[in-house]
């Protein structure tokens, strides 16, 4: 049995790192719930690295560790990595019978974003989040028991690229205070906007985040077409996509003024927009 201490440190790194996932794993069943919060808690731990470091070789330090501690914790002797979050991921992995291989996708993505420019293209885009963010769909509908197939891989692409991209685009203001927007820079060519993303230009502006956000909800149509035809059990993984919608219309409604005052929706839309799709089991 877990120490409580531990249990404690995994919960709260969940509800820090990716509200919606923590709220989401605390509407699964309870012999699910942990383990779904040690996949949150360690998918925000690893993407929090490079938005921490000062430096990309700090960056890759980190991650590098990330990958001895999860191949330690996921062994099949469980050997403790030493850090909480590690730890329960690794029960995660044993409990699930998943793949801890696949986990590397997660900091694969975190290394992208320590090169500058992080995204150059839509290809370097969509492969970030489905390491990302797709990873986590994916792992978290095995962890409630749903096996390995195509639909399964197909919703959680989706997913993944609907929400992440609703994520990405929800953190710009973060992103400018820090001085790394980590937009595709082909797209921004095309809009004719700085890394700065403080171009006095707003339609350039708009228009740069109405095309992202349009990618998001294609993906998001195809998310719950595809999570529709999954057996029941597998939805508590895909209740983050209940936000994607809430989230992208505030992004778009600020789009035209200062990308700085671009922030996430607020934890009490995030529990009513779960809540809610969680209570009727319909999605989209």
């Amino acid at each position: 049995m877990a120490d409580p201490s531990t249990t404690e440190i995994v919960r709260l790194s969940a509800r820090h790192h990716d509200p919606d996932r923590y709220l989401s794993a605390l509407l699964a069943p309870a012999a699910a719930r942990p383990h779904l919060l040690a996949m949150a808690a360690f998918g925000g731990e690893v993407a929090h690295v490079p938005l921490a470091v000062s430096e990309p070789m700090l960056g890759r330090i980190r991650l590098q560790w990330w990958r001895e501690a999860v191949a330690r914790a996921c062994g099949e002797t469980g050997e403790a990595a030493g850090h909480p979050v590690a730890d329960a991921l690794g029960q995660a992995v044993r409990s699930a019978r998943l793949d801890a291989t696949r986990l590397d996708a997660a900091i694969d993505a975190a290394e992208m974003l320590l090169e500058r420019p992080a995204l150059r293209d839509e290809p370097d885009l969509f492969a970030w989040l489905d390491g990302a963010s797709g990873m986590l769909f994916e792992s978290s509908a095995r962890v409630l028991g749903i096996a390995n197939s195509p639909a399964l891989a197909a919703a959680a692409r989706a997913a993944g690229r609907a929400h992440g991209l609703a994520t990405l685009l929800a953190g710009i203001g973060g992103q400018i205070e820090r001085g790394n927007l980590l937009l595709p820079a082909t797209l921004l060519a095309r809009h004719g906007l700085d890394r700065d993303g403080e171009t006095d230009v707003e339609d350039r502006r708009a228009a740069a985040l109405v095309e992202l956000a349009d990618l998001a909800r294609d993906a998001h149509r195809e998310a719950c077409a595809a999570v529709g035809a999954l057996p029941a059990m597998a939805r508590p993984a895909f209740l983050p996509l209940a936000t994607v919608q809430a989230q992208l219309g505030a992004i778009e409604r600020a789009a035209r003024g200062s990308w700085l005052g671009i922030r996430p929706i607020s934890r009490l839309a995030r529990i009513w927009r779960i809540g809610l799709v969680a209570a009727m089991g319909k999605f989209g």
